[in-house]
């Protein structure tokens, strides 16, 4: 998938994007503007997990060697906030405990440093789609409970009118 049929599917979103090395940190930080409307850049774990508690993000993206708190452990604190929240590692970290940590977590996707954008642009286009029918699922279960109550409600009107009219009669 193309950067611009990413940018339509995923233009609402928010992203929460923590990089402490700055050349690398730029780059991302622009290809990650082309696609999502709202991306904000902290440099190290501590500041990254701050603005996470302050701010409302769709996707949650990191490198795991951050200052102050690394990528796995902001993770953590974050998963323990939201548990649903979407995530994204990108690292040049490629340790098997770092994987199986992350799979624990339940990191959405892994993108290995260095960069190659169409693999981002893939991982992207496969958590995009999750968090879409994440929300199409919501958006039914949402419109399922308000159906469900307002026939509960017209059940109950109906029910007191039953019993209205029952007292009126006599045997």
């Amino acid at each position: 998938m193309k950067i611009e049929e990413l940018y339509n599917i995923s233009n609402s979103l928010t992203i929460l994007y923590v990089e402490d090395n700055e050349i690398i940190g730029l780059k991302v930080l622009e290809y990650l503007s082309k696609i999502f409307r709202d991306v904000v850049w902290e440099k190290d774990g501590i500041s990254g997990f701050n603005k996470f508690k302050s701010q409302d993000f769709d996707i949650v993206v990191t490198d795991i060697y951050i200052p102050k708190l690394d990528g796995i452990e902001m993770l953590k604190k974050i998963k323990e906030i939201k548990p649903t929240q979407s995530c994204v590692i990108i690292s040049e970290y490629k340790e098997p405990n770092c994987f199986i940590e992350s799979i624990k977590l339940g990191v959405d996707e892994y993108i290995l440093k260095p960069i190659e954008y169409e693999q981002m642009n893939k991982s992207f286009e496969t958590l995009l789609s999750k968090i879409n029918q994440t929300k199409l699922v919501q958006q039914y279960q949402t419109n399922l409970e308000q159906l469900i109550q307002e026939q509960t409600n017209d059940l109950m009107l109906f029910k007191k009118a039953i019993d209205s009219t029952a007292e009126g009669v006599v045997i």
